[in-house]
């Protein structure tokens, strides 16, 4: 795709200012009465749009299991996502809650200034996305456009595995459970391999001492609370056996 050849983004490719300026992203796509460059500019964004919406959610419902198709969020927690699927809702929802599965469904106005940016990355990271640098963001729709037919949505619990094989072949190595990613544009060499494989150990090392820091501190809260209970029961008999003096002495 193109670079943008007006506004305060030109020169930058349209698929990364969508990650980058949501609200300035969305008013190319809203804009009434766009002209030149501009609708020009309306209709790439609008297709980018329509392919992000229709990107499967790589998560399964919380509740089935099944292929979750939305997520929900809290005003005050807008990062920890609760995934379902259209079968199963989350109970107890309220207007601190917004549901999300399209990009327009992240309201500038309902999330803090801070968070609206991070919110929209994280339904992109639920939908595929993995980094929000030029080329990841280009390889990404770049793979969308392989698992879509022209002006035609295809079966998406079937293309979901598509699209992660396509990713998969034709973006970045990645590791599910530590979420690395690999320099874009480089061959995997055995120098990259021996880094990587470093990188997973160190943080396999890290995980392993906040996992044997958090028994230790409930190792001493047991002790801390066995001790206690040993000071109250010892307390108990020497009071008893002051009230079993006096009445002896009485």
């Amino acid at each position: 795709m193109p670079k943008i050849k007006i506004g305060k983004y030109k020169g930058r490719y349209l698929e990364v200012v969508m990650f980058r300026d949501p609200s300035h992203f969305l008013w190319i796509v809203n804009e009434p009465n766009p002209s030149g460059a501009l609708l020009e500019l309306q209709g790439k964004a609008r297709s980018l749009l329509y392919a992000f919406n229709h990107a499967v959610i790589c998560f399964p419902c919380q509740k089935c299991h099944a292929p979750a198709t939305h997520g929900w969020a809290h005003r005050e927690q807008p990062f920890n996502f609760d995934w379902f699927c259209d079968n199963c809702h989350k109970p107890g929802h309220n207007s601190n809650y917004r549901r999300l599965q399209y990009y327009g469904d992240v309201d500038a106005k309902f999330w803090k200034k801070d968070d609206y940016l991070e919110v929209v990355r994280e339904l992109a990271i639920a939908k595929g996305l993995i980094r929000f640098n030029e080329y990841a963001v280009k390889k990404y729709f770049s793979a969308l456009e392989k698992t879509m037919k022209s002006e035609e949505i295809i079966n998406w619990g079937k293309t979901g595995k598509e699209l992660e094989k396509i990713l998969r072949e034709e973006f970045v190595p990645v590791d599910k459970d530590l979420g690395l990613v690999l320099p874009e544009e480089e061959e995997l060499t055995v120098e990259m391999e021996a880094q990587w494989e470093a990188e997973r150990q160190r943080m396999q090392e890290e995980a392993d001492i906040e996992a044997q820091m958090f028994r230790d501190s409930h190792r001493e809260m047991a002790q801390r609370d066995a001790k206690w209970e040993r000071m109250k029961e010892e307390a108990e008999i020497e009071a008893q056996m002051l009230r079993d003096s006096r009445r002896n002495s009485e």
